[in-house]
């Protein structure tokens, strides 16, 4: 109830804020399509379950990234053009890491990376691993969850929106065991044989529930390797040294 208020709140301030009146039909067609954003995401990163990718985790990324910076609009025809080539190249049986052999399966989970942040997965990359699933903001956290489109009445909608937000397993929220539960499940479903926890330093969160991350892993054979960092390029050569060292453990795993 406390958090339906303060969507109510936000409502009003963007509707002072623009002059624009937020009406029921207005809202109707930004849930469907922000809900066809999040299913074209979808799309995308399933051809990231597959044995051999046709889509580089870096690209994924980046995807994600652009996403969250792009009119609505504009990405769904390029999403739709690319779900098309990635269904090209995987019926060709193209990946995206060439002969990908003994490249170990990972994971990112923890924090977003921002337009213009992706240090962490360009170096997970290069050091041989394949990052085939990002449990993030910009990754599964995003697009997992969908507005329901079924209430026709203006309260209607703006609770279907609070609800959709409320559901988001951040860090933020206490207890959060249901992360964990996802964490582990997607790792599953990914096949992945190690989860990299990239933490951004002012995300204190995701730093605290780092440990209990590791141990719901563990429990499932799955070693983890957290790294917190920044948006500077300062450190890349000590998280190379750091990655180099995981994913040797990993392919002898």
């Amino acid at each position: 109830d406390l958090w339906l208020k303060e969507v109510y709140a936000f409502k009003e301030m963007m509707e002072k804020l623009s002059g624009v009146a937020v009406t029921a039909e207005a809202l109707k067609t930004s849930i469907r399509l922000l809900n066809r954003r999040r299913r074209a995401l979808r799309r995308i990163n399933e051809f990231r379950k597959l044995d051999n990718p046709p889509i580089s985790g870096l690209d994924a990324l980046l995807v994600s990234q652009v996403a969250l910076s792009q009119s609505p609009e504009s990405f769904l025809e390029a999403a739709e053009a690319l779900a098309a080539e990635l269904e090209e190249r995987a019926r060709a049986g193209i990946s995206a890491y060439g002969a990908s052999d003994g490249r170990p399966r990972v994971m990112m989970a923890g924090t977003p990376s921002p337009l213009g942040y992706a240090k962490v997965h360009y170096v997970v990359e290069s050091s041989g691993l394949s990052i085939v699933a990002d449990e993030s903001c910009t990754g599964t956290r995003y697009y997992r969850e969908l507005v329901d489109e079924s209430a026709t009445s203006l309260g209607g909608m703006m609770e279907a929106v609070a609800g959709r937000y409320f559901s988001i397993d951040c860090s933020c929220f206490s207890p959060n065991t249901e992360r964990l539960d996802n964490v582990v499940a997607l790792a599953k479903e990914h096949r992945v044989r190690g989860v990299v926890q990239n933490i951004l330093q002012y995300c204190h969160g995701y730093n605290i529930e780092a440990k209990a991350v590791e141990k719901a892993l563990a429990k499932e054979n799955i070693p983890s390797l957290k790294i917190v960092t920044d948006y500077a390029d300062e450190d890349l050569e000590q998280l190379r040294v750091r990655i180099e060292t995981f994913a040797e453990l990993l392919r002898e795993k």
